[in-house]
């Protein structure tokens, strides 16, 4: 049984959620119910519990499925229908839905020059570039992509594996980051083409740039990050089809190069690298991103 952790809005606030398959269990009111334990207060809390926390979020689930238990006493729910949350998110009508699996205390860096695709005429850079995205520019799934209404060029989309970190550290060695990545989530790299330098925004740190979701796996769910299909729809049509085996940097090397500059926290999200598009992103339209054995994020593009 595959479990994902995620977040969840609800008329009591946010909630770290707990997802099998067709149901959202809620941690706050699960894990006590199930006798293994009070559930941690915030989502970097349980990134930082490790495989520990994750093998305990799974005993409550099965718990939960077994015991046939939908309500904790007092009557509050444990588990939302999934297709519920996820019509939610999707038609915007009140009710839970899920956020992105991040908060603002966390960070989002980025690795770029992964993909000779995505180099295109530039020469080749023998080191893995690194940029950061606001927190504050992080939307979570069906939230919108705001395409600013002063930009004149086309605005793209690149489906990344992301990698979200479940201990504070530095200088780590690539050994020491395997045991640092709690999991994987999906993020989209929107970046405005054809943006002149100015002052204030650039090309890849505006406002909805950073579309996160829907939920992260833990690692042992992913066999090898290194070899796991991206794909990207725009209203059903494929327009990227890609895969983390053509990188030309290893994973566990980069980030131990990110970790030289920064210390990462649990929580900290580091997107991985797309493939690269032209394909601009028509406001109207819906943006599907995918990443095996991860999930799919999806997101409307509307204008500013």
């Amino acid at each position: 049984m595959r479990v994902a952790i995620g977040r969840c809005a609800t008329r009591d606030g946010d909630e770290v959620v707990a997802i099998p398959d067709s149901r959202v269990h809620l941690l706050s009111a699960l894990l006590p119910l199930a006798g293994v334990g009070a559930a941690a207060r915030s989502l970097p809390d349980v990134l930082a519990g490790g495989d520990a926390e994750v093998d305990r979020i799974e005993a409550a689930v099965r718990w939960a499925e077994e015991s046939g238990v939908e309500a904790a006493p007092g009557g509050r729910p444990l588990w939302y229908e999934r297709s519920a949350v996820d019509r939610t998110g999707r038609d915007g009508t009140s009710g839970p839905r899920l956020r992105a699996p991040i908060t603002l205390a966390n960070e989002v860096h980025c690795f770029g020059d992964i993909f000779l695709s995505h180099l295109g005429n530039n020469p080749v850079p023998e080191r893995v570039g690194i940029f950061n995205k606001l927190t504050a520019d992080v939307v979570g799934p069906w939230e919108p992509i705001v395409r600013p209404r002063v930009h004149e060029g086309n605005m793209v989309g690149g489906t990344e594996l992301a990698i979200v970190i479940g201990r504070r550290g530095r200088y780590w060695t690539p050994a020491e980051v395997r045991d640092a990545i709690l999991g994987y989530s999906v993020l989209n790299d929107v970046t405005l083409r054809g943006l002149h330098p100015q002052l204030g925004p650039t090309l890849k740190t505006f406002e909805s740039s950073a579309p996160l979701g829907p939920y992260l796996v833990p690692r042992r769910y992913v066999a090898d990050p290194h070899a796991v299909g991206l794909k990207m729809r725009l209203d059903g049509r494929e327009i990227q089809d890609g895969n983390t085996r053509d990188m030309r940097f290893d994973l566990f090397d980069s980030v131990a190069e990110l970790s030289k500059w920064h210390t990462l926290n649990p929580g900290d999200v580091i997107a991985t690298g797309d493939i690269g598009s032209r394909e601009n992103l028509p406001p109207g339209s819906v943006v599907e991103c995918e990443v095996e054995g991860v999930g799919v994020l999806a997101n409307p593009v509307v204008m500013g």
